[in-house]
């Protein structure tokens, strides 16, 4: 995301549709299971929605849905 030269649909694409498929369904269920007593489900999402916020307002990213 950072690299200079990712294009904005790639950001987009990555942002509103990739990373939070892959976070939701293979991170969070893997992390959960192998570490259920130091993480939960709302933490993950929210950590996720933090990672997300940061690089939507760095690039200026609004995701359709």
């Amino acid at each position: 995301l950072d690299d200079p030269n990712t294009t904005l649909d790639a950001r987009i694409q990555i942002l509103c549709k990739d990373y939070p498929a892959e976070y939701k369904t293979n991170y969070m269920p893997s992390l959960l299971k192998l570490s259920p007593c130091e993480y939960t489900e709302a933490k993950l999402l929210s950590d996720l929605q933090s990672a997300l916020d940061y690089y939507k307002n760095s690039f200026e990213i609004k995701c359709s849905n």
